[in-house]
Order: structure tokens, then C-alpha cells, then sequence
């Protein structure tokens, strides 16, 4: 007889009540044994009817004032008893499988920690970009039977090296990338990490370029902070493309070229026209991965554009605040 794992899915919550009924209602509807699953909603000082909407799905809270997704996330593990801790947000829509996808590669006795998958059904150019940009990611992960890399979106963990290893690091303020930086800790100590491929939940992207842009330049600055912690994933990691690191000298690179030809184009000109070919070859793949939908093929150079402007700000806020002996989190976008 399969012996099922016990599993508690944790959901940390601020201010979530228009999305928080889709979530919950989507973890009632999995076909894992229901007797072996406990849901925990760690609600973050939330200000509307996020605990109240919690109650009424009759699953678990716990409250605490309002500390960041981390600190959420490390006190509904804290409450845990069970085999293993899954996380997801309060945005999020697991599909019915979710939970027994996740559970799946838990059966060998080495893995620690399985990493799930988005989805969109969103028809907006942003949103149907950043799932473009997502699935050339995820690609990367295919050859690889062990990862360093999982977002809490779509997480799994066994609870007693979760506990044991510390959690999250509560010193990154919102949600930002701690998940990450959790995942790097472990995989440095060799841990095994995996991808369960079966397992997604329905996620909602930025529909605007303007926060598609400030969501890029914060998480960026967060990255640069997980770098520092664990400097060789900034050259090497599971998850993100080297075209994606090139944007970050590319995109800069094409603003003082153009400002440069503007002022002189007899001296500018052909450098600026052998960058935009490098930028053009840098972005290849999602080039190839948009060729069916061609507004989003032509909107490609604008979005990576912006990514690799987003990606220089964010790590040159950090640089500045290290050069300037200045606190995390100084800058306003950071947070």
C-alpha cells in the first residue's frame, strides 16, 4: 500500500481577500487524501477581510503583525506537524493535482525540496510576456535531475530540514527573494532539489509595463543581495538564462551609445548598430518563443530592454547602498 506524506500548505496573506477565496477554493478541489492535508493562512496584519474570509473556508490561521512574506511563511512552518510543508500565495490557483505532483518526488528518500510551475491564463502583452520569458527558464531545468532554485509560489520542502536549516531570512522586506536565497543555502550544502513538472498553479502576472518594470528593478535588487550572500550563483544558477545577466551591461550600453550618436554620429554610429545585432543575437530564444504571436514578437526588444534597464537600476542600488555604508532597503522601490 502507497504511504502518503502528511502535508501542511502554507499561505502567507496581506490584504488578500480578492484573491483568497480562488486559492482556497482551488485547494479544496485537490485530489490528495484530504485527512492527510492542513491549510495554514499566516495573516500578515492585514488592514481588510482576509482573516475573516480564512475562518469562513473553515482552515487554520495564524496572525502576527505585519513583518513580510518571510517571516510569514516561517511561522505557519513553525506551526507545522507534518511530513512535509508546501507554499503557495494567496494569489495563486493550484490545479487539482498540485498538491499530489508536489508530494510525488518526495518518494525518494534524498530530495528535500521540489520546485512547482506557473501558469497563465491571462491574455494581456505584459502578462503573455512574463510567461513567455518564465517557460525559456524553466526549459533550462529540464536536463537537470538537481536544481538550486525555488520559488515559493509553488513550493515543497521536507518540514524538519526547512526547521532545521533556519527558514527564510526575514531581512528581505516584502516578498522579494528569500525563497531563493533559501534554496541556494541548501543546494551549498547538498541538499538534493528537483522540479516536479506536474505541478502548477494559475499565477497573475503584472498587466502593465509600468509594473512589470518596477516589479524587475525590485526583485533585481534583491538578487544582487543573494548574490552577495552566495557570489558564485551570480555567475551560475539552475534558473536564469546567461542572455538574461548580458541584458544587465546590454541595456545601459544602448542608452549612452544612442545618446552618443544623437550627439555625434559619425563617431557612435556604427558601434550603436553592432550593439543592437549583439542585443538582438543575445535575445534568441525569446525571439523563438514568441515567433507564434506577433504582437509579442515584436514587442521582445522593448520587453528585454526594459528587463535589462530594470536588472542595472536594481543592482546599482545595491552597489550605491554598499559603497555608501547605507542600511538595506534604503531605496524606496526596494521594499
Amino acid at each position: 500500500m502507497v504511504q502518503f506524506p502528511s502535508v501542511t500548505v502554507i499561505i502567507p496573506a496581506f490584504n488578500a481577500s480578492a484573491t483568497l477565496p480562488r486559492c482556497l477554493e482551488a485547494l479544496r478541489r485537490q485530489t490528495y487524501p484530504a485527512e492527510l492535508v492542513r491549510i495554514i493562512v499566516v495573516d500578515d496584519g492585514s488592514t481588510d477581510d482576509t482573516k475573516e474570509i480564512a475562518l469562513d473556508f473553515g482552515v487554520d490561521i495564524v496572525t502576527q503583525c505585519n513583518k513580510g512574506a518571510a517571516s510569514a511563511r516561517n511561522q505557519g512552518a513553525q506551526k507545522a506537524q507534518s511530513d512535509l510543508i508546501l507554499f503557495t500565495d494567496s494569489d495563486c490557483e493550484p490545479i487539482e493535482n498540485w498538491i499530489a505532483e508536489m508530494a510525488a518526488p518526495f518518494t525518494a528518500p534524498d530530495v528535500v525540496g521540489a520546485k512547482g510551475f506557473y501558469r497563465s491564463n491571462q491574455s494581456n502583452l505584459t502578462a503573455r510576456f512574463v510567461q513567455a520569458e518564465y517557460e525559456i527558464k524553466c526549459r533550462g531545468l529540464k536536463p537537470r535531475d538537481i536544481i538550486d532554485f525555488i520559488d515559493t509560489y509553488s513550493a515543497a520542502y521536507r518540514c524538519g530540514v526547512f526547521i532545521e536549516n533556519g527558514g527564510f531570512d526575514t531581512s528581505y522586506q516584502g516578498a522579494a527573494a528569500e525563497d531563493i536565497e533559501f534554496s541556494y543555502r541548501l543546494s551549498n550544502k547538498g541538499y538534493r532539489l528537483v522540479a516536479a513538472y506536474g505541478a502548477f498553479v494559475l499565477h497573475r502576472h503584472p498587466e502593465s509595463i509600468r509594473d512589470y518594470f518596477r516589479k524587475k528593478c525590485r526583485y533585481a535588487y534583491w538578487r544582487a543581495v543573494t548574490w552577495q550572500k552566495h557570489p558564485q550563483k551570480a555567475v551560475n544558477d539552475s534558473y536564469t538564462p546567461n542572455a538574461q545577466k548580458l541584458e544587465v551591461l546590454f541595456s545601459p550600453l544602448l542608452v549612452l551609445l544612442l545618446t552618443g550618436t544623437l550627439c555625434w554620429p559619425a563617431a557612435f554610429s556604427a558601434v550603436f548598430l553592432l550593439f543592437i545585432l549583439l542585443f538582438t543575437l543575445n535575445e534568441l530564444s525569446y525571439f523563438r518563443q514568441t515567433r507564434n504571436d506577433l504582437c509579442l514578437l515584436v514587442s521582445v526588444p522593448l520587453f528585454t530592454f526594459l528587463r535589462g534597464m530594470a536588472g542595472a537600476i536594481g543592482v546599482g542600488a545595491r552597489l550605491t547602498e554598499i559603497a555608501l555604508s547605507r542600511p538595506l532597503g534604503s531605496f524606496r522601490f526596494c521594499r
